[in-house]
Parts: structure tokens; sequence; C-alpha cells
């Protein structure tokens, strides 16, 4: 799985919510969080099943800018997920 964290120049909230919703309905993609206020975001998705290219293609009318791209397991996911771990350390 890999990750990409990128910066998106041309967004609304609503254009925001409404791309997530597409997004999240293609089974290669794990998880996506698009914030149409902060105007950036993340995708988490298979590689081999979505190439980079295709999901780039699907974001440039918002003219995104790529932050970071990092790999990631999914046992990452999985603990990331957990709502133990956003408030243990508080």
């Amino acid at each position: 799985m890999k990750r990409i964290d990128f910066k998106l120049n041309n967004i609304t909230p609503a254009e925001a919510r409404k791309t997530q919703y597409q997004l999240l309905l293609n089974p290669a993609v794990y998880r996506v969080f698009l914030n149409g206020y902060t105007k950036k975001g993340y995708i988490i998705f298979e590689e081999n099943k979505l190439p980079q290219e295709k999901l780039l293609e699907m974001l440039r009318i918002f003219e995104p800018i790529i932050i970071s791209e990092r790999k990631t397991t999914q046992e990452e996911l999985i603990e990331s997920s957990l709502s133990w771990k956003n408030t243990i350390g508080t």
C-alpha cells in the first residue's frame, strides 16, 4: 500500500466531500481524507491495482501538489484506526 499526502490548490468543501466519496467507491482505495477548508488531504491505496498516475489524473482539476509519499502496511493502517491510539496520549 502507498500513502500520498498532498495539497489541493483549487477545491471547495463540497467538491472535497463529493470527490472523497467517489474515490472510496474504488476497491483499491483504503482511506481518503480531503479537506476543502485547509486544501490538504491524503489517500492510502494499492498501487498495483490503481496506478498513482491514474489517481492523480482523477484529482487533476484540483491541481494537486504532492507533499510526501511513503509505503505503508496493513498493520500500520489498522493501528492508526484504533481509537485508543488517539486518546491514550492525552
